[in-house]
């Protein structure tokens, strides 16, 4: 188990060596970022600021959940190490955001969070049902289709918050229920197929980034749409608001995808555990990790298509 940590940590000090930064200073400006950037949060959107730290948890939390990790790490270890494991990687993950709740004085979602944190150590997200949903996309690019299914509850949840929102006056609900949409879609990509899906393109990497580009922000529009009419209906005043935040649906998608292929094919975990959180509570930073990391996507897919 020792080791198992042990790995992570040197994949993280790796990830942050690739950035041409020393892994100590890289380690200490990530805290700090993390700290005042959800500091501001609470002075800027102090209704909100605890929910969306939670979300934030919550999405690592089953980030750290997923299937082929868990099927691995079953296979590694015995039972009871499996679930102490599990208990203890929660644990490790949800002490920033304690922090923060501890500072804040928020005593109630910081015992949710340890709360959330014990429920999904263990919890299976592989049972499988037998009928295939349908969906509005085409099975080309295979991110949405599989990831709709796998998420087809957040769709209902999204629109329900948003005539919760128009019935009662406020807009705000529907600009949340747009970025649910958004992190969910940006998730779709934290699935890495086999190289042999990416191994039979022959356009070159700059097409096939352009091309899963266009079809996962359409896609991810289709889904928003909805919600988006409403909205211009029933609060016509305030039109940018859902605009820019469908922009930044689309960076956060746009970025999810350049990090999966900049590490294809290994898995990318732990750079996007860490990297989530920032751009969510800073935005711009999605302005300088998605060149960066389109370029190394570029060179990767380039190494397996030649």
């Amino acid at each position: 188990m020792k080791y198992y940590f042990l790995i992570q940590f040197r994949r993280l000090i790796r990830h942050i060596q690739d950035f041409g930064v020393h892994p100590i200073f890289g380690l200490i400006v990530i805290g700090l970022l993390f700290l005042g950037l959800s500091l501001i949060l609470f002075d800027f959107l102090p209704d909100y600021a605890a929910y969306i730290i939670v979300f934030l948890a919550v999405n690592i939390f089953f980030t750290l959940s997923n299937i082929k990790n868990k099927e691995f790490l079953k296979l590694s270890f015995t039972k009871k190490e499996f679930k102490q494991l599990r208990l203890l990687e929660n644990s490790l993950a949800s002490i920033p955001f304690l922090f923060v709740f501890l500072i804040q004085f928020e005593l109630l979602f910081a015992g949710a969070l340890i709360l959330i944190a014990l429920f999904t150590a263990n919890m299976e997200f592989s049972k499988r049902f037998n009928y295939s949903f349908p969906t509005p996309f085409s099975k080309h690019p295979f991110e949405f289709s599989r990831g709709f299914r796998k998420s087809i509850l957040i769709y209902p949840l999204a629109y329900i918050l948003t005539i919760i929102g128009v019935s009662v006056g406020n807009m705000n609900l529907g600009i949340f229920a747009i970025l649910l949409l958004g992190l969910s879609n940006a998730h779709f990509y934290s699935f890495t197929e086999p190289d042999y899906y990416v191994w039979v393109y022959r356009e070159g990497a700059r097409k096939v980034l352009s091309q899963k580009f266009k079809k996962g922000l359409s896609n991810l529009f289709i889904g928003i749409i909805p919600i988006l009419i409403l909205l211009l209906i029933f609060f016509p005043d305030g039109v940018i608001y859902p605009l820019i935040t469908i922009a930044l649906s689309g960076l956060f998608l746009m970025a999810n995808m350049v990090l999966k292929y900049a590490h294809f094919p290994r898995n990318f975990e732990v750079i996007q555990a860490i990297l989530l959180p920032l751009t969510f509570l800073f935005p711009p930073l999605l302005f300088a990790i998605i060149p960066y990391y389109y370029s190394k996507a570029i060179q990767q897919i380039n190494a397996l298509t030649q």
